[in-house]
């Protein structure tokens, strides 16, 4: 039967060879995922953070500040800007960004009358409590004299 299909005695030996390197990659692999594991779990988001902006407010007198242009802009750690929203006349704010610190985040106030205020962001903090801001801004100083 083996010679009407075609196979002759010696290409056992091939096979038997072939089957052998076969079930040696198989023990290779097996023994790896013993070694370092395996993760079956699917790539998640990173897990985001909270960060609110709580109050604006005149520094001196703690009177809101209702006229004011609130920048947010999400950077990567090497300075490439992925994203800017900007929000007007605010009075609180939230937003959100991932906490692994892979990437940083500047929260920008200006105000008619005074100094800009900027502060950036880049850490990683317990995502389960949100990061509370209280901005207070300076009056611009005359420079007269």
């Amino acid at each position: 039967m083996a010679s009407e299909l075609g196979v002759k005695p010696e290409m056992g030996v091939e096979l038997l060879a072939h089957n052998k390197v076969s079930i040696c990659l198989i023990i290779v692999c097996l023994l790896s995922v013993l070694l370092f594991g395996c993760s079956t779990k699917a790539p998640t988001e990173a897990i985001q953070a909270t960060i609110n902006i709580t109050k604006i407010v005149d520094k001196a007198s703690q009177k809101p500040i209702n006229s004011n242009i609130v920048t947010l802009r999400w950077e990567t750690p090497e300075g490439k800007v992925i994203k800017t929203e900007q929000y007007r006349n605010q009075s609180q704010l939230s937003t959100t960004m991932p906490a692994d610190g892979s990437v940083r985040l500047f929260v920008i106030v200006e105000a008619p009358g005074y100094e800009k205020w900027a502060e950036a962001i880049r850490t990683k903090f317990n995502a389960k409590k949100p990061l509370y801001i209280d901005v207070e801004l300076e009056r611009v100083k005359d420079m007269q004299g």
